[in-house]
């Protein structure tokens, strides 16, 4: 769970083969979908757009600092991922 301390709250995960990270949660509208910035503005495009909470990482350790690749994110049907919120949200079907 999260620890709230002067309007943030933080959250981490550690695992077992060493690696973890620390961040706190931030929320905004995720937008799905367009080739440019602003096609998010587009009322026919905003049919994509959900709110959507997230963590914004400040520390990493083990392999989230040597890997290529830049960030996490969870694709699992958990209440909180990505695509659970889009199902939820009427944006996909499956």
């Amino acid at each position: 769970g999260a620890t709230c301390r002067n309007g943030r709250c933080a959250f981490s995960q550690s695992y077992t083969e060493g690696s973890s990270w620390e961040a706190y949660l931030a929320e905004d509208t995720l937008f799905c979908g367009g080739n440019d910035i602003l096609d998010a503005a587009d009322p026919l495009n905003q049919q994509f757009a959900i709110p959507f909470m997230f963590g914004c990482q400040t520390t990493e350790s083990g392999l989230f600092v040597t890997q290529l690749a830049d960030g996490i994110m969870g694709m699992s049907a958990h209440e909180s991922t990505l695509p659970k919120k889009l199902y939820d949200m009427g944006k996909i079907e499956h």
